[in-house]
């Protein structure tokens, strides 16, 4: 059994309630008008057989219902830490069960007794053998294995952890009876910094928390890091397929077919390089957020939106920031936003819009030409088509290709603090630009990029990336002005 997710764009919710009818019988009926809400990802619980093909398939109504709770009731405008959470959760109970039901088939054939079967709502009286405390040790193992596919980041594990105390705590609350509680409370002492008034450096507070907390170490482990920023010359080589030829070999009935580039994932993927952002914030950012920019602007040379869910952004642990754009960039993505392509798509997407999502007239700046936003898999899917061109001989570089569509977020980070350093900014400053508009809240991740960036600088670069560091970005429309890249740092 697999635990997948599914996305749905656009879905109706009315207001249940039960009432007797003339027979003495509970009956639901739903009041009020239909309520348009939207994007959520709920899960199910899918059985393949051999050859791929599904043979059950239910939802987990346990995840789903606290998911929807959470979007109709709390008007959670992103969810996507939770499902990811949810996921992980209900994945590890079923490799459990699974790996529980090997062994009861060779305990029934000993005549041994079965070992229990985990469930997120059967609590035992042991605490080491509720679901609960079980997947807290799930966590601590990811985070110490070396395998990259198990391996989690400690925020990450975090993060899942706290989401499944909150999915409980969320059923706690409804009135949800469990044998034996899910985790305890437990009140923390922490120390915090004292402002300039006070006399004492710091003092102490005490936090409400539960036992399930995880308590990891950080990890002094040299891991090769698999964020790596595209040397200069393969931009070079994926520039010119985004902004100029913007033809790739795509895949039909099993033949490579030259076929012509949007240029919405061109805009997609010039938009991940030039700001650092995660395909999921680049794919959810809204028409609203481009504007023209002025001359003092163009002169700059960029200009700042703000990301997060408030403003329909789907961004990591849902956190909000500032991110930076290149004014050319925004001036050419706010000419596509007038062409006829974008309104007909736009057009499109406005009639799936209940009234008062067409008066907010939120729209989303990626449409496709069903008038619905991009999914993480299509782009997915382009990004392997380009791989595939830039590894073509004549097309492309003549050379495997094997970057990742994330390495566009290091590849802004490296050639931006380079930029920065080279037009007179401090390094510590520069850092911390680096830093704020990737939005890493712990440092070490920046700093891995710091190190790409330092030896990318320190004589280690060809003509071209001394090109590149100077960040003579020739759009067609203009070059970049780099004149005050240090102002406000």
């Amino acid at each position: 059994m697999e635990i997948i997710s599914y996305e749905l764009r656009e879905w109706e919710y009315r207001q249940p309630e039960v009432y007797i009818d003339d027979n003495g019988e509970a009956q639901v009926r739903y009041i009020g008008e239909a309520q348009q809400i939207g994007p959520i990802t709920l899960l199910y619980q899918v059985v393949f057989d051999d050859s791929g093909k599904v043979t059950h398939s239910e939802p987990v109504e346990a995840a789903n219902a606290y998911l929807m709770y959470q979007k109709i009731y709390n008007e959670a405008q992103c969810l996507s830490v939770a499902w990811r959470a949810l996921k992980h959760y209900f994945t590890f109970l079923a490799n459990e069960n699974a790996t529980r039901a090997a062994k009861n088939a060779e305990r029934r054939e000993l005549g041994q007794d079965e070992l229990p079967y985990l469930s997120w709502n059967a609590m035992p009286l042991r605490e080491n053998q509720r679901p609960t405390y079980r997947y807290r040790q799930c966590l601590k193992d990811c985070y110490k294995s070396e395998d990259p596919d198990v391996h989690l980041a400690r925020s990450t594990a975090n993060a899942y952890m706290n989401r499944v105390v909150d999915f409980y705590k969320h059923y706690i609350k409804h009135g949800f009876q469990f044998e034996h509680p899910p985790f305890q409370y437990e009140l923390v002492s922490i120390s915090v910094g004292n402002d300039y008034r006070s006399m004492k450096a710091q003092r102490r507070m005490e936090v409400h928390t539960t036992d399930l907390r995880l308590k990891l170490p950080k990890d002094r482990r040299k891991r090769p890091s698999p964020l790596t920023a595209l040397a200069p010359y393969q931009w070079e080589a994926l520039d010119n397929i985004l902004r100029n030829t913007r033809k790739i070999l795509t895949k039909r009935d099993g033949q490579l077919v030259l076929s012509r580039f949007p240029i919405e994932f061109s805009l997609v993927f010039l938009v991940m390089r030039w700001t650092g952002l995660r395909r999921e914030e680049a794919l959810t950012l809204r028409a609203g957020q481009i504007f023209k920019p002025n001359e003092r602007q163009l002169r700059r040379g960029y200009v700042e939106i703000d990301v997060g869910p408030s403003v329909g952004v789907e961004t990591k642990f849902d956190k909000h920031r500032t991110i930076e754009m290149p004014a050319e960039l925004m001036v050419q993505i706010y000419d596509y936003l007038q062409s006829p392509r974008y309104i007909k798509r736009r057009n499109k997407h406005r009639d799936t819009l209940t009234t008062n999502q067409r008066l907010f007239g939120n729209y989303y700046l990626f449409l496709n030409e069903n008038g619905q936003p991009y999914a993480v898999s299509t782009l997915n899917s382009r990004w392997s088509d380009i791989r595939r061109t830039l590894a073509h001989n004549k097309l492309g570089l003549g050379e495997p290709f094997e970057h990742k569509a994330h390495n566009l977020r290091p590849s802004y980070a490296v050639e931006r603090w380079i930029n920065l350093v080279d037009h007179g900014v401090d390094e510590g400053k520069a850092f911390r630009h680096i830093q704020d508009h990737l939005g890493h809240d712990e440092e070490d991740t920046t700093r891995d990029y710091m190190r790409q960036a330092q030896d990318r600088r320190n004589g280690r670069r060809s003509p071209q990336e001394v090109f590149e560091n100077v960040i003579d970005f020739h759009f067609k429309q203009g070059a970049f002005a780099l004149t005050g890249a240090s102002d406000g740092l």
